[in-house]
């Protein structure tokens, strides 16, 4: 990706947390107040470059409209942009004048402006940086259709909540793909209509691998989505949870859907919690997946990307 920043210190906490997301850099630029070269002059190098697959940017203030528009309409129909404005609030507005001069317009206005040239916008760094991570994945979703799979009922039933209050839907899965699943689990604690709760079978890789390649099978679906906590994953020695790890992402690389893993804690005291999903981020990042800390991080970049996704089709 390359990255456009109207601030020193955005760019550096960028490139800090892209790094540390495995997301690859190819150039990176902090433009400041546009004395000389501009927003725009940058966005069309980019564009110019093969090796540059996504665009994102931090932006206090455009200074020609039209010409940035230009740029946008002729990248977004093949390259996603995402932006971050700065300044979107009457005070906001007066932080940025002071910081890079910059005159701030009507956040409306530029939301609206965003929609028409096909932005993924965003409202902060780690919405930026969550949404390029998805839009540099190897398999982006194309569909608002998700396939749950998790290891516990009440947390599928959020999930669920949280899918449909953003405009998501989880289908029931057809007789088939349920009777699949079902004949590697227990009737008792589980759920295979969707969202698919194994219970205690979440944990088995094996039973995990397999309910994914049912969901990818299954024409009620159009990218899949699996929660594990490292909380429980700390119950496992090292050596068989890195192997179920590996597991799990060869199956979820190896799929033709779209699949983003959740790995969530609940303790933020245990060092060892952070190990391990440092030792997943490598796996799945690996493989080229998008993984997330939470839910909601992970709703809000799909939800962030897939307009600019739907548009290519």
């Amino acid at each position: 990706m390359g990255f456009l920043g109207q601030s020193g210190g955005v760019t550096n906490n960028f490139m800090r947390m892209a790094s540390a997301r495995g997301i690859g850099i190819n150039k990176a630029v902090s433009f400041g107040n546009q004395m000389d070269l501009t927003v725009e002059d940058f966005l069309e190098y980019f564009a110019q470059d093969d090796e540059i697959r996504v665009i994102a940017a931090y932006i206090e203030d455009v200074k020609d409209g039209r010409a940035f528009l230009r740029a946008l309409k002729r990248i977004t129909p093949t390259k996603p942009v995402v932006i971050l404005k700065g300044g979107v609030t009457g005070e906001g507005a007066k932080a940025a004048a002071s910081h890079t001069g910059a005159m701030a317009g009507d956040a409306s206005i530029w939301s609206a402006v965003m929609h028409q040239h096909r932005c993924i916008e965003v409202r902060t760094e780690r919405q930026m940086v969550d949404a390029v991570m998805l839009a540099t994945s190897e398999k982006i979703p194309a569909g608002s259709r998700i396939g749950y799979l998790g290891a516990g009922g009440g947390t599928s039933v959020l999930f669920t909540d949280l899918a449909a209050s953003a405009g998501f839907s989880l289908p029931e899965l057809s007789k088939a793909t349920q009777k699949s699943i079902a004949g590697r689990i227990s009737e008792v604690n589980t759920s295979t209509r969707n969202p698919v709760d194994l219970g205690a079978f979440g944990f088995d890789y094996k039973i995990m691998t397999h309910a994914m390649r049912e969901l990818d099978r299954d024409e009620n679906i159009d990218f899949i989505i699996f929660y594990l906590s490292l909380d429980f994953l700390n119950l496992f020695e090292r050596k068989r949870l890195e192997k179920g790890l590996h597991a799990v992402g060869a199956g979820a690389k190896e799929v033709t859907k779209p699949v983003i893993p959740i790995l969530a804690k609940s303790a933020d005291d245990k060092p060892r919690l952070e190990e391990i999903r440092l030792l997943a981020l490598s796996i799945f990042r690996g493989a080229g997946l998008s993984m997330y800390n939470d839910l909601e991080d992970a709703v809000a970049a799909v939800r962030a990307v897939l307009p600019w996704s739907l548009s290519r089709k």
